[in-house]
C-alpha cells in the first residue's frame, strides 16, 4: 500500500545518503536493508544482509523483498505500516527468509517506517538465527524423546512392580497368616520363616530398583523431621554390633562432644544412607575395624553442617573401582565376590546426599581400608518437634462390645481375596468376596458394608470406575473404601484418592498396616497380643516367673533360632521367632519383646546360651 500523503510521513525519522556510507550501516553484525515501501523494492543493503541471503549487495539492488519472502505483498506491508503508525516502530519477531540457493531460514526482523527523499520507505534490521532454532528444534526433539523413554521406563517398572506385588503379596500374607497357626511343627515354622525372610529382600531389592527410577524421573522429596540423633546412632550400634562381633572385628561410633541432640534433616534418607555404608564397611572388612564418626561444624555462612566418616581397614577399592562406585547397577571386583546385592545400594546412597543439598566423597587403598564422609546440612531441633517410632503390636480380634464389621473384598485374584478373607474372619470381622468391579457393586448395593478393600486392576469394572459409582450413590458415603495397589505410579494413587477412595495400602501388605487404618477411618477397637508403652496391657498377658525355665521349656529349634537371629543382628528374623513364641508362652514372649525392641542383646543372649 502506498503512502503518498506528507502527513503519514511528518513523525518518521529522516535518512540521507550520509547514513548509507558510514561505517555503522557498512560493517554492521546484523543485516540492514532500506525498501520502498510502495514497490518493495530494495533501495540500500549492507554487505551482512547480502552474505545472509547469498547474493552479491548489487544483487538485492535488482530485487523485492517479494523473492525473499519478506513482507512479501502489498496487503502484508499494509498490517506493516499499520502497526508502524500506531507504534513508531515494530519490535522483533520471527520471519522465514528465502536464500538465493533456495534454502529456507529464520530471522529475527525489526523495522522502522523512515522517510527518504520524500517517500515511505522501511528500515529493516535482521539477525540470523536460523542455527539456534536448529539446535533448539533438535534440543526439543532429544527432549521429546528422552521424555517417551522415560514414561516407557516408568510405565514398565510399575507394570513389572505390580505383576511381582500381586503374587507376593499371596505369598507373603500366607506367610503371615501361617504364622498364627499354633498346630504348625517347629521345621516348618522354620521353613516359613526362610520364606517370609526371602520375600522380604526380593521386596528390597524391587523397591532399591524402583527408587532408582523415581530418582531420576525427580519424584523423590526431601521430608525433613526433627529426631534424636544419638538416639539414632545407638540403634546403629545395636543394628551392627553382632554382626562385628560375629566377624571379630571392632566397632565404635565415634561423637563429637558438642553434638546436638536434636537434628532436623530426613531421618529416613539419613539413616538410610549410614545403614549402607556401614553395612558395605562390614562386609568387605576381614579384620580390624569398623568406626563412624560423627560431627558438627558451622560453616562461614553460619550453616550448620553434620559430617559422619566411615571408616574400614577392609580390603580397599582400586582406583578403577573408585570412578564406578556410585554408578547405577555397578559392582566392584570385591562386591562380585560376594554375589549378592542390585550394585544400587552407593547410588541411592549418593543421590539421598545430594537431594538433601549435601554430598559422600570416598577414598581408599587396596588392603588397607577405605573412608566415606557424608556432609549433609542440617539445624538444631526442638525438643517439642521431635518424632518417635511406634510399636508394632499383633492384633488377635476385636474389642468386645462392639458391633459386627462387615468387610467386602474386592479382588480378581482368588489368593490375595483368600487371605485376607482368613485373616479378618479370624480376628472377628464378617467377610464377602466379589472378582470384579461389577460383582462388587452387586455385593455392597444389598450388603452394605462398612469397608471394602478394593483393588485396582479388575476386569469387567476396574477399582477406578467402581470407586466413583459407589460414592456418587447417596448412601455411598457411609461406605470407607481402602484401596489396594501394586502400582509405583503416583498419578495412579491420586486418581483413586480423587475417585472417592479414603486410603490406599501397598501390595504386599503389613496386616499392622490394614488394621491401623481400619482403626483410623472406621474407628474399630482391637485386642493386641503383648503390651504396648503408650497404650492399655493385653488381657492375660503376664511376666513369666522364671525366664530361663520358661525358654528352657521351649523346642530345641525354635531357641536355636532365637540364638542365631540374635547373633546375627536379625532383628525381623528374632520377631519372626517371637511370634511363635506368643503361642506357646505369651507371658515369656511379652517378656522378650521389649528386651529385642530395645536391642538389650547382651541380655537376651545370656537367656539363650
Amino acid at each position: 500500500m502506498p503512502v503518498t500523503d506528507t502527513a503519514d510521513l511528518k513523525q518518521t525519522p529522516v535518512l540521507n545518503q550520509a547514513v548509507f556510507n558510514s561505517i555503522l550501516f557498512r560493517a554492521s553484525p546484523v543485516g540492514i536493508c532500506i525498501t520502498c515501501l510502495a514497490q518493495g523494492r530494495f533501495v540500500e543493503v549492507n554487505q551482512t544482509l547480502a552474505t545472509m541471503l547469498g547474493y552479491a549487495r548489487e544483487e538485492l539492488l535488482f530485487h523485492t523483498t517479494l523473492h525473499l519472502g519478506i513482507w512479501a505483498d502489498s496487503s502484508e506491508r499494509a498490517r506493516l505500516v499499520q502497526i508502524l503508525r500506531e507504534h513508531g516502530m515494530v519490535q522483533q519477531y520471527k520471519a522465514r527468509i528465502r536464500r538465493k540457493s533456495g534454502l529456507v531460514g529464520t530471522v529475527l526482523v525489526a523495522a522502522e517506517l523512515i522517510k527518504l527523499d520524500g517517500q515511505a520507505h522501511l528500515l529493516g534490521i535482521f539477525t540470523d538465527i536460523t542455527d539456534d532454532e536448529r539446535q533448539n528444534e533438535e534440543l526439543r526433539h532429544a527432549k521429546e524423546a528422552a521424555e517417551v523413554a522415560n514414561r516407557a521406563k516408568s510405565a514398565f517398572l510399575a507394570n513389572m512392580s505390580h505383576e511381582i506385588r500381586t503374587p507376593m503379596n499371596a505369598i507373603l500374607g500366607y506367610a503371615q497368616l501361617l504364622q498364627r497357626d499354633p498346630g504348625l511343627p517347629p521345621d516348618a515354622k522354620d521353613k516359613l520363616n526362610m520364606i517370609s525372610r526371602s520375600g522380604q529382600h526380593l521386596l528390597a531389592l524391587i523397591e532399591d530398583v524402583l527408587e532408582m527410577s523415581k530418582i531420576e524421573a525427580g519424584r523423590v522429596s526431601v521430608q525433613p523431621v526433627c529426631f534424636d540423633l544419638p538416639g539414632v546412632l545407638g540403634d546403629l550400634t545395636s543394628m551392627f554390633r553382632l554382626r562385628t562381633e560375629a566377624k571379630g572385628l571392632q566397632f565404635k561410633i565415634v561423637t563429637d562432644p558438642v553434638l546436638p541432640r536434636l537434628i532436623v534433616a530426613d531421618e529416613g534418607k539419613f539413616r538410610q544412607v549410614l545403614v549402607n555404608l556401614l553395612g558395605n564397611a562390614i562386609k568387605f572388612t576381614h579384620h580390624g575395624c569398623v568406626e563412624l564418626h560423627v560431627a558438627v561444624q558451622r560453616h562461614e555462612d553460619l550453616q550448620l553442617w553434620l559430617n559422619a566418616k566411615v571408616t574400614d581397614t577392609g580390603i580397599g577399592i582400586s582406583a578403577g573401582d573408585l570412578a564406578k562406585l556410585f554408578r547405577e547397577f555397578e559392582q566392584t571386583d570385591g562386591n562380585r565376590q560376594f554375589n549378592e546385592g542390585t550394585g544400587l545400594g552407593l547410588a541411592i546412597s549418593r543421590e539421598y546426599a545430594r537431594l538433601m543439598s549435601g554430598d559422600i566423597t570416598v577414598t581408599s587403598q587396596i588392603g588397607r581400608g577405605s573412608c566415606f564422609q557424608l556432609q549433609l546440612p542440617v539445624r538444631e531441633g526442638d525438643r517439642h518437634d521431635a518424632v518417635g517410632s511406634p510399636n508394632v503390636r499383633r492384633v488377635i480380634g476385636l474389642q468386645p462390645g462392639q458391633p459386627p464389621i462387615r468387610v467386602l473384598l474386592a479382588d480378581d485374584n482368588a489368593p490375595n481375596r483368600n487371605w485376607l478373607k482368613q485373616l479378618l474372619l479370624l480376628i472377628g470381622c464378617q467377610v464377602m468376596e466379589a472378582a470384579n468391579g461389577e460383582e462388587a457393586i452387586r455385593v455392597w448395593e444389598k450388603w452394605k458394608p462398612h469397608l471394602i478393600l478394593m483393588d485396582l486392576l479388575m476386569p469387567v469394572l476396574d477399582g477406578f470406575e467402581t470407586t466413583r459409582r459407589i460414592k456418587a450413590s447417596p448412601v455411598g458415603a457411609d461406605t470407607v473404601i481402602i484401596a489396594l495397589t501394586a502400582t509405583v505410579l503416583e498419578e495412579s494413587q491420586r486418581a483413586i484418592l480423587v475417585a472417592g477412595a479414603a486410603d490406599l495400602l501397598g501390595k504386599p501388605m503389613e496386616e499392622s498396616l490394614l488394621f491401623d487404618k481400619m482403626h483410623a477411618h472406621l474407628g474399630i477397637q482391637f485386642l493386641y497380643e503383648t503390651p504396648s508403652v503408650s497404650g492399655p496391657v493385653t488381657v492375660g498377658v503376664v511376666a513369666p516367673e522364671s525366664p530361663a525355665r520358661s525358654l528352657a521349656k521351649l523346642p530345641p529349634v525354635l531357641r536355636s533360632a532365637m540364638h542365631d537371629a540374635i547373633i546375627n543382628g536379625d532383628l525381623e528374623g528374632f520377631e519372626a521367632q517371637l511370634k511363635e513364641v506368643v503361642v506357646l508362652d505369651p507371658a515369656l514372649a511379652g517378656f522378650l519383646r521389649p528386651l529385642a525392641e530395645q536391642y538389650d542383646y547382651d541380655h537376651l543372649l545370656g537367656l539363650l546360651t
